[in-house]
């Protein structure tokens, strides 16, 4: 058993001899020294603006300072301790950069300075993200007077060969009133439809990237027919028509990209754009020519999505 000690008490100072820097890093001369950035106890060698990080290392209790060094100039950075004394973290998040200061995404060195000196650490910073775009719907009209006053109910009018019972229904406890369209099957005149009057002022909606606006609304009806859905433009009531095929006898929710919309009453004629800051009118068609005979169109929840 003393032999065993005494090899023992050989071996600690053996390793011990070999010098500080195998077991606890640099030597301690009492200069600051930056060791790691964590998270959650973990140690990060990628972060991102907006992290909140602790800072990890030895006699950080006398720094004065915390900088991020750039090629073109040096930003300081907030930091804060849990108790004044700690030597050995600090926190901080990391900021939104100065404009002028950061050069390039990636390796960036830290540096902390005091009176005893300074200690850096090189960690890559990761380029942001673009930030998500985010979406507003404007509602035209719900049939239970929400949206736009001039697109309620009462203010819709039919045309051609509409048949008995269409208009606003209220048979639907649920989802409150919607619009009904109904084709008589009579083929003369050729054409079937109701629209909202004029709106009193054009939708809030900017004249933007027209693959980012959407005509929303949610249908039921006599499956496989064929409706037409028609924007006018301005003053002049220009049309633009957009096609949809009734699938479900129960309501169904449907986005039509406003690109979708043709010139004219041609969905395939994409000669012209639908400025759509200037929608002042939506129609509902039946296309007569499905064959499908008569047919009707329930419509409900009108509105306009777009990208802010």
């Amino acid at each position: 058993m003393r032999f065993f000690f005494l090899l023992f008490v050989a071996s600690a100072t053996f390793f011990s001899s070999c010098g500080d820097e195998l077991v606890t890093g640099p030597v301690d001369d009492g200069s600051p020294l930056l060791v790691s950035f964590n998270d959650n106890a973990f140690g990060r060698t990628v972060i991102s603006q907006g992290d909140t990080l602790v800072a990890l290392g030895r006699h950080l209790d006398q720094i004065t300072t915390f900088e991020l060094l750039d090629a073109n100039g040096n930003q300081e950075i907030p930091f804060s301790r849990l108790r004044p004394e700690e030597d050995f973290r600090f926190y901080f998040i990391l900021p939104v950069f100065e404009e002028g200061v950061l050069s390039s995404y990636g390796d960036k060195t830290f540096r902390v300075s005091g009176p005893n000196g300074t200690a850096e650490l090189t960690v890559f910073i990761n380029e942001p993200s673009p930030p998500e775009p985010t979406f507003t719907t404007v509602l035209i009209s719900d049939f239970d007077g929400n949206g736009v006053p001039n697109a309620q109910g009462d203010q819709w009018g039919c045309y051609g060969a509409i048949g008995d019972g269409a208009g606003v229904q209220t048979e639907d406890p649920l989802d409150g009133n919607y619009y009904r369209i109904r084709w008589d099957g009579n083929t003369d005149p050729t054409f079937v439809g109701c629209q909202a009057t004029t709106f009193a002022e054009a939708l809030p909606v900017t004249n933007g990237d027209t693959q980012e606006v959407t005509v929303d609304f949610t249908i039921r009806g006599t499956i496989g027919s064929i409706v037409e859905v028609i924007l006018r433009e301005g003053d002049e009531d220009q049309p633009f028509t957009a096609l949809h095929t009734i699938s479900s006898r129960d309501w169904t929710e449907v986005q039509i990209p406003i690109h979708e919309f043709g010139f004219g009453f041609n969905p395939d004629d994409q000669s012209r754009d639908i400025n759509t800051g200037m929608i002042r009118k939506i129609q509902f068609g039946i296309r007569q020519s499905t064959g499908i005979n008569p047919s009707i169109a329930d419509v409900d929840n009108l509105g306009v999505t777009f990208m802010d």
